[in-house]
């Protein structure tokens, strides 16, 4: 009976990760490329091969030259040449908040790949411009598979414009929303100023919720839609000095339950990802230095934090047409973290 029950459940997982010959792995941008501001080092640019049989610090030590105090520990593997189907998403039509740099740019890679068209909202157009040219994407105007909207999240009025320039662009309507965009500002609890509680807020709370509420005018007329917010596990499990971000991530959980409440009658699938520490440009600054992140290492089943591109996948498939029956679900894509 257990089997008669779980394979159906598999089946669509299954199907979106056959291998693709022609398939090209991610490495590049925010999941692989050395940062030199903090002498970190991917694998010390050694192969999936060559590292397998070692851990990664181990591995990075090796290639490098260096000893493993020297290099970041707790990395994941390469992403494995085995992404979505190519027209997983094809037509489909997503804005992704922040989809320039660390995990929203995995994000808008994997979309693409899978796909559809991105249109990539933030505030720093340099890194969206570096992001188009590392990747080869298209921005032309009007044929381009990626797209560009400035907008301050900080700022209702800039959030709603761009929310409304995204809707404009996809024709008057999106298919996918991903609410990323978000920012961490560590602070000691009595330490903590009503601005600093208040941009927080803005940023990762505020701002899905004005975003959502234009890109939802179109998706309830169509009766269509997909919105994944991207929280944290800090929503449920506390962290020293992350008071504000535990509480403006704590909020987006409340927030998609009301959207389901509100939305499942229009067909509009809402879930919330909730990744651990992910070795994006945020994570390695917060991070980065192996005193800090052993201890959190230590606990976490997995002994590792997670990949960017990791993040990115499940986003993939909660943005599909493979995902029907599940809403109002905080996913922690998180190495076994949050069950201890």
């Amino acid at each position: 009976m257990f089997n008669m029950i779980r394979m159906p459940l598999l089946l669509p997982l299954v199907v979106l990760l056959l291998p693709l010959q022609q398939a090209q792995s991610f490495v590049g941008g925010a999941v692989s490329t050395t940062t030199s501001s903090a002498n970190l080092r991917w694998r010390g640019g050694s192969s999936v091969d060559a590292a397998a049989s070692t851990g990664p610090g181990e591995a990075a030590a090796a290639a490098a030259g260096q000893e493993e105090s020297d290099v970041m520990i707790g990395r994941g593997p390469q992403e494995p040449v085995r992404p979505f189907v190519p027209d997983l998403l094809s037509g489909k039509q997503a804005l992704v908040t922040g989809g320039n740099r660390g995990i929203g740019e995995a994000i808008t890679v994997a979309l693409v790949k899978a796909g559809a068209h991105v249109c990539v909202m933030a505030g720093n157009e340099a890194a969206y411009r570096d992001m188009v040219e590392r990747h080869g994407f298209d921005d032309t105007e009007g044929t381009g598979n990626v797209y560009w909207v400035q907008a301050d999240l900080r700022v209702p009025s800039e959030a709603i414009a761009g929310a409304q320039k995204a809707v404009d662009w996809a024709g008057g309507s999106l298919d996918i929303l991903v609410n990323n965009a978000g920012i961490c500002v560590l602070e000691d609890f009595m330490d903590i100023s009503s601005d600093t509680f208040d941009e927080v807020i803005a940023i990762n709370t505020r701002a899905p919720l004005l975003v959502s509420q234009v890109c939802l005018q179109g998706m309830i007329k169509n009766k269509s839609g997909k919105i994944v917010n991207i929280t944290s596990q800090s929503a449920v499990i506390a962290t020293k000095a992350h008071a504000s971000y535990c509480a403006s991530k704590a909020a987006m959980d409340g927030l998609l339950h009301g959207l389901v409440c509100d939305l499942a009658q229009h067909n509009i699938q809402v879930n919330n990802i909730a990744p651990t520490v992910a070795w994006s440009d945020m994570g390695i600054k917060t991070w980065g230095d192996p005193a800090k992140s052993r201890p959190m290492l230590e606990r976490t089943p997995i002994g590792r934090f997670v990949e960017p591109w990791e993040i990115a996948n499940m986003v993939v498939f909660l943005s599909s047409d493979a995902c029907t029956m599940c809403l109002g679900q905080t996913i922690c894509v998180d190495g076994g973290y949050t069950c201890l």
